[in-house]
């Protein structure tokens, strides 16, 4: 019966330290090339709900803030 070699030494060359690195770069390029931009109108659009949906979040918070901030000084003062 013939031993049968493995092929486990064939992959283990080393690879250098600046090929990795130049690897990276490489499949970092082909990733870059896959994505989807949106237009420049879109994201305008994205950007001003996003502003205007802070603002009303913030106006409900500082309401929120005032009414609670007032029922405390006034639950102090009974106190």
């Amino acid at each position: 019966m013939a031993a049968v070699k493995s092929d486990k030494n064939k992959n283990t060359e080393k690879v250098g330290f600046f090929r990795k690195i130049g690897k990276f770069f490489s499949d970092c390029r082909a990733e870059m090339k896959k994505i989807v931009w949106t237009s420049r109108k879109n994201t305008i659009k994205t950007t001003i709900l996003v502003i205007v949906a802070i603002v009303i979040v913030s106006v409900f918070t500082g309401i929120f803030d005032y009414i609670f901030s007032s029922l405390i000084a006034f639950l102090n003062r009974i106190i």
